[in-house]
């Protein structure tokens, strides 16, 4: 039986590096499992999630973190 798992990154810590004494950045990730069969449901779940957080769905190349990307494609969500 195979189970459907996503792995979601949803943000970073930052940290100064022993070795370069430079601020870098480590992966914050979740893993979403749902039951057989389910894959699109899970997947559908994790965009919606994102989206009405605020975050990213579309991975950009380059060297700034993906949520530092600003993509037409996301609407941010807002407390009233």
């Amino acid at each position: 039986m195979c189970l459907p798992v996503d792995l979601i990154i949803v943000g970073d810590i930052e940290y100064e590096s022993r070795i370069s004494g430079n601020l870098e950045y480590l992966p914050v990730a979740i893993s979403l499992m749902s039951p057989p069969e389910s894959d699109l449901a899970l997947i559908q779940l994790a965009v919606d999630s994102l989206q009405k957080c605020g975050r990213p769905t579309k991975v950009q190349a380059g060297t700034a973190r993906m949520w530092d990307y600003r993509s037409k494609d996301i609407v941010p969500h807002h407390e009233n």
